[in-house]
């Protein structure tokens, strides 16, 4: 990849890792609605209104299921942050929450002693103890991803640095493409960090090949700023390229940062 002078763009080494895309589940999302819909009705018609309540919680899955993925990268004088989506459609905290609700009106439907009521003590205190669990997953994946000239830094503050970590694209075993972190020094754990593109919703194959560029270039000790990062980052992916193959494109600095 080279800088191209006096016209604010360079030419990036894209690769197509692979062809997966995120498409949401729409019949997914309608079969849990009919089941909201359909338990509702049946619960009110036998006078359990905690229990509908339990049900209508449901709906916050389609929620996240649905809810229009944003792009949100910014160029800061430490690098870029790429942010995120919001909570609502964050499946892990809706469940967290929805598992919660649902906990709560069991626990109620026990303590004024609705019949049969007794049975659901398990999967109720099985609801209160998910909600801690899920929600150090959330915590654990908060915040915007930084990129930046020396390496990559998470939301929860672990650092992979490009002199001192391996990347590697890698398969999850549900089919979902992911860039795997790993710490090659000394002294660090071995234990991979795997990132996702859906969170982010930054097209995976330019991620991956940005990050691969930036550590080629810190291992050439050559500097790149965050407009370029940003520039990498938001470049259109060409269609016309097979899965394994690689294609120089242009990418475009808008507003160089570095050099203000």
């Amino acid at each position: 990849m080279a800088l191209g002078i006096g016209n604010r763009k360079f030419t990036l080494l894209w690769k197509r890792y692979t062809a997966y895309a995120y498409q949401p589940s729409r019949w997914s999302a309608i079969g849990v609605v009919v089941l909201v819909v359909a338990g509702c009705v049946v619960s009110i018609a036998l006078s359990l209104p905690l229990i509908a309540f339990a049900f209508a919680t449901l709906v916050l899955l389609p929620v996240a299921m649905l809810a229009p993925l944003r792009t949100k990268v910014i160029a800061q004088q430490r690098g870029v942050e790429v942010h995120r989506q919001p909570f609502y459609s964050n499946p892990v905290i809706l469940i967290a929450l929805m598992s919660g609700l649902i906990s709560a009106a069991m626990i109620i439907a026990i303590a004024i002693g609705y019949w049969q009521a007794w049975r659901l003590v398990i999967p109720a205190f099985g609801g209160l103890v998910l909600v801690p669990l899920l929600s150090v997953v959330s915590f654990k994946e908060r915040g915007p991803l930084l990129l930046s000239a020396d390496g990559v830094v998470f939301g929860n503050g672990d650092r992979y640095q490009f002199d001192s970590s391996a990347i590697a694209f890698t398969v999850l075993s549900n089919g979902v493409p992911a860039i795997e972190f790993t710490h090659s020094a000394a002294g660090y754990s071995t234990r991979p960090r795997r990132l996702v593109h859906r969170p982010y919703n930054v097209d995976f194959n330019s991620l991956l090949s940005t990050l691969e560029q930036l550590q080629k270039w810190h291992h050439q000790r050559r500097p790149a700023s965050p407009a370029e990062i940003k520039g990498m980052l938001t470049v259109t992916p060409p269609d016309d390229v097979e899965v394994g193959e690689s294609v120089q494109i242009e990418a475009l600095v808008e507003d160089d940062l570095a050099h203000r």
